[in-house]
């Protein structure tokens, strides 16, 4: 299980020093806490963080907090990170950023795992609750076969990234789709989207097609199939492009 596997990492990491090493620059230093992120660039992120008591957890999370939430300043990474980037590999093949800084709480990334201090981590959740957040919270909605739901997502043909907001897809150019009517057929593509009730994504790769955002709402019901949504809606749009074409032939001028 995943959440096994932070736990055993973390008891084997040795930690940079407290947050109260800096504590004569932070306006409250017990509403702050350190953080050492690692991530591949476009797959979620594997971040330690303690604070002023030496609680200490490991997440993995959707996105990168140096990415969504306002650092404070940056720190060096530690030295010893042996054990994190050993296991980030495991996971996701390679590590392309390592950073490190001091945080004010609280974090606004969605977690999928944490392990480390459990009692730590259910205040955390207990106060997003309270300020009606979802940001560690959401991996209660997580069992370990959603967990490997998400994570298989990233494995896909079409190129798939977490995020805060959903689960981004980006759609390269179906083979069956002629360059001329490429612009054409991606305008169809955002009519079609709309009516799903969908919407685009965020930074799209210069060779994406088209983009499309799932709520994790829809995502992680047991009967929805991403692979199995993604074939229809492209069989849809081909419909459209046979359609289409037609129509174009039947205007063109006789040679």
């Amino acid at each position: 299980m995943m959440k096994e596997l932070l736990n055993d990492a973390i008891e084997e990491i040795v930690f940079p020093p407290s947050v109260e090493i800096y504590a004569e620059r932070l306006d409250n230093p017990h509403l702050h806490v350190w953080v050492t992120s690692l991530r591949r660039m476009g797959y979620p992120s594997l971040f330690l963080m303690g604070d002023m008591r030496g609680r200490k957890m490991l997440n993995l999370s959707v996105e990168d907090p140096f990415d969504r939430c306002a650092c404070v300043f940056r720190t060096d990474p530690p030295p010893d990170l042996e054990v994190l980037v050993s296991l980030y590999k495991r996971l996701f093949g390679q590590v392309d950023v390592l950073q490190a800084g001091i945080f004010r709480l609280p974090l606004k990334v969605k977690v999928l795992v944490s392990g480390g201090d459990e009692a730590w981590l259910e205040k955390l959740i207990l106060q997003e609750k309270i300020r009606g957040e979802e940001f560690f919270s959401f991996q209660e909605k997580l069992s370990e076969s959603k967990l490997k739901k998400l994570l298989d997502a990233l494995k896909f043909e079409h190129k798939v990234v977490l995020r805060n907001e959903g689960v981004d897809v980006f759609l390269k150019r179906p083979a069956w789709l002629d360059e001329e009517f490429v612009s054409l057929m991606h305008e169809a593509g955002v009519l079609l989207r709309k009516r799903y009730g969908l919407t685009g994504a965020q930074n799209p790769p210069k060779d994406t097609f088209l983009s499309v955002r799932v709520n994790y709402e829809t995502f992680l019901k047991d009967a929805f199939s991403l692979e199995a949504f993604l074939d229809g809606f492209l069989e849809k749009l081909n419909r459209i492009y046979v359609v289409l074409s037609r129509c174009f032939e039947e205007v063109s001028p006789s040679t």
